[in-house]
């Protein structure tokens, strides 16, 4: 009796259990998306805390990096002053004594052309001479080293480097005699024309011809030339040397540097002639180079950007033109054998 009573009750409690289901499952969801939600959202605040934070640090370290660059700025404008000024004092100082040594260079000199001096005075006399000789030439490069640094405008114009390389044989023709050497030099027929400052670079060339003349042995022969291709114009100063190796070449156009071969006539070295030539050179876009091994001379070759000859020595069309700027300098040594043959 109390079954069939009860059976009705399970029967309804049966029915509901799935709906019952659904319904939990349904707030476990619910429950799940809010607590996901929260927690989602706690997140993202800890994150925008955490930006904000490395955002304040970061505009902090540009704040200071900007002022270390506004220092570093103006120590720089302080210290390229004071390098202005030293060179500017350095110049008028050799400038000063270069009057004083040109003197006694030219006295003894003099004194050395009288033939009645005995043998012990004619030593000590060609001892002061070159003393002289040695400070004359450390005065010039000191000169030209200070020219270099003082970051000026050069005077550049369009001239013939055929012309200037004949010019510096010439001027070195007497002082290479006194050692029986000879200075050749070769040119195209045509003229190899470039753009800079015409002194500066005979400045640089007169430089690599007196070191040839005062490393290569006695009766030996130095050669200069000049060659042209379509975009760059080389200058090349050959002797036969004793050649320069490979470890040395690595420091040679630094300043102060010495070769670890002598002059073979007792000539001095500052160790700034080669760093000038470089500073000249590159102020001008071009490069230079060395080839030299230990016992074969050495060749130092001057690359430029040749330019063409100014428009009014051509034929005129009628037409006004632009010349284009001077072609971005690719130098390899190999060029200019390729074009000797």
């Amino acid at each position: 009796m109390l079954l069939v009573l009860i059976s009705p009750l399970l029967f309804r409690y049966e029915a509901l259990l799935p709906i019952l289901g659904y319904v939990m499952i349904g707030v476990a969801i619910v429950a799940f998306l809010v607590w996901g939600y929260r927690h989602m959202r706690a997140r993202n605040q800890r994150l925008e805390r955490l930006v904000e934070q490395r955002t304040a640090r970061i505009q902090l370290q540009a704040r200071q990096l900007a002022r270390y660059n506004a220092e570093l700025i103006r120590s720089n404008k302080m210290l390229q002053r004071t390098v202005d000024e030293k060179s500017q004092v350095l110049g008028v100082a050799a400038h000063d004594l270069k009057n004083a040594v040109f003197g006694i260079q030219a006295l003894s000199e003099v004194m050395l052309e009288d033939k009645t001096h005995s043998e012990a005075t004619a030593r000590r006399l060609g001892l002061i001479h070159n003393s002289a000789d040695e400070a004359m030439e450390l005065i010039m490069n000191l000169l030209s080293s200070a020219a270099s640094s003082v970051h000026g405008s050069m005077e550049k114009r369009p001239f013939d480097l055929n012309s200037m390389a004949e010019l510096v044989t010439h001027s070195f023709t007497a002082q290479a005699e006194r050692k029986n050497q000879s200075i050749t030099c070769f040119v195209p027929p045509e003229p190899v024309l470039v753009e800079g400052d015409e002194d500066r670079l005979r400045e640089a060339v007169n430089n690599l011809v007196s070191n040839a003349v005062k490393y290569s042995p006695l009766d030996s022969t130095i050669s200069i030339e000049v060659v042209g291709s379509n975009s760059h114009a080389y200058i090349s100063v050959e002797d036969e040397g004793p050649g320069i190796g490979e470890h040395e070449q690595e420091e040679l156009f630094k300043p102060f540097e010495r070769l670890s071969t002598k002059p073979t006539g007792n000539e001095g070295s500052s160790g700034l002639g080669l760093y000038i030539v470089k500073q000249i050179v590159e102020r001008h876009q071009g490069h230079i180079e060395v080839d030299s091994e230990k016992g074969n001379g050495s060749t130092f070759t001057i690359a430029l950007p040749r330019i063409e000859a100014p428009q009014e020595d051509k034929p005129s069309d009628g037409v006004p033109h632009e010349r284009s700027a001077p072609p971005t300098l690719s130098f390899e040594a190999s060029a200019v054998a390729e074009l000797r043959n």
